[in-house]
């Protein structure tokens, strides 16, 4: 028996043990949100749940463990979220009226309660501020309020707060943060605002595509490797209807519904058939035309049209979905015939998860802290696992 095999044996084994145990009525949410060692979704009654890893308080259940979580665990506080974003060790969400709400790790400040303590429930965002959106991404978080204005709070080592700088101005464990939200820099209005290693990127509501922060691999698609402090326009001409930011590269849906991406490609995660790095946009190849893509740690998954998910890059953990772990530098189709509502992935790990229209969620990829939800934590799945029911009270 091959190591490769003894390390993936034990989601075999899962497998086999769900399809003999009794049934489980599986979790319906309206929303779920994909973290680096934990998930998230809100249920339809609004009620948040969480499942996973705990090590930095994610998950929210009023403490932070080192056991695994394989089954939604209602977040502490009797709170009532419309909308989970979720980081590397971190989870925020949306309460009513756009209050925000952060729980988990605060090494560099990206709770934005002003502080760099680790909180194991749901903690408010200080500032009075009023979101649309969040967005979480490893060590930074940002947010949209209701007039398009950006605000970021976590680590700016690299400028991802967008404020011109990397020095402040706040300093936390790990070097300049702010532990409040700080406005982003040039006064844009953003619809669409997406977080994820070091770097964000945005889409205007005039249509414009900007990116800022970490730029090692060209993630910023600005033709360089130049850091950037301040929110720097695309190098392209290309009009971008969506944006979503992984580890090391960007991704995003021209208006006419073809996809693009750019930055780190070591694993195919480009989708151009190549392993090349690429400074600027590269045509993401077939014909699909893509709703919405959503760039991962080293993977990238989509929707098409007609509610078909495709998936490509890095497979090491199934997180393609398609059945192997083999790594695809072009889309290759989910196994199992599933049309999705809403996909996520995570940025910081190698997981997946999507939601069906009729509200079960679906998850794929490593399951060694219990990500998927699968009643048990260990092994791989490279193929979608139906979420289970939270834990009984």
């Amino acid at each position: 028996m091959s190591n490769l095999f003894a390390l993936r044996s034990p989601a075999l084994l899962v497998t086999a043990l769900l399809a003999c145990s009794d049934y489980q009525p599986p979790l319906v949410a309206s929303s779920v949100a994909a973290g680096g060692r934990h998930t998230c979704a809100v249920a339809i009654s609004v009620a948040p749940f969480c499942w996973g890893g705990n090590e930095a308080g994610q998950l929210g259940l009023g403490q932070e463990d080192a056991a695994t979580h394989p089954r939604p665990e209602r977040v502490a506080g009797n709170l009532t979220f419309s909308q989970l974003t979720a980081g590397l060790s971190h989870t925020c969400a949306l309460a009513s009226g756009g209050v925000a709400y952060c729980w988990g790790s605060n090494f560099s400040g990206q709770l934005g309660d002003g502080t760099i303590i680790y909180r194991a429930e749901p903690t408010p965002v200080v500032g009075n501020l009023r979101f649309a959106s969040l967005s979480a991404g490893a060590l930074v978080t940002c947010g949209i309020t209701g007039a398009g204005s950006a605000y970021c709070w976590g680590d700016n080592s690299a400028g991802s707060l967008g404020i011109g700088d990397t020095t402040g101005p706040d300093v936390c464990r790990g070097g300049a943060c702010s532990r409040t939200p700080v406005a982003v820099s040039g006064n844009h209005a953003f619809a669409i605002l997406s977080t994820g290693g070091l770097h964000v990127c945005g889409v205007t509501t005039a249509g414009g595509a900007y990116c800022w922060g970490a730029n090692g691999w060209g993630q910023l698609g600005i033709g360089s490797h130049t850091v950037q402090t301040t929110p720097a326009p695309l190098d392209t001409t290309l009009e971008f209807s969506s944006i979503s930011v992984g580890s090391a590269h960007t991704c995003g849906v021209l208006t006419d519904s073809a996809a693009y991406c750019w930055g780190f490609n070591q694993y195919g995660q480009l989708g151009n058939g190549t392993e090349a790095d690429a400074a600027r946009p590269v045509r993401v190849s077939g014909t699909e035309r893509f709703r919405v893509v959503h760039a991962g740690g080293f993977h990238t998954c989509g929707l098409i049209s007609d509610a078909t998910a495709f998936c490509w890059g890095l497979n090491l953990s199934g997180e393609l979905g398609n059945g192997s772990f083999t790594t695809a530098l072009n889309p290759v189709a989910i196994t199992g015939g599933l049309r999705f509502a809403a996909l996520t992935v995570s940025a910081s790990g190698h997981h997946t998860c999507g939601r069906l229209a009729s509200g079960p969620v679906y998850c794929w990829g490593n399951n060694a802290f219990g990500q998927l939800a699968a009643g048990t934590a260990g092994g791989s799945f490279n193929r979608p696992l139906r979420v289970v029911s939270p834990s009984p009270d």
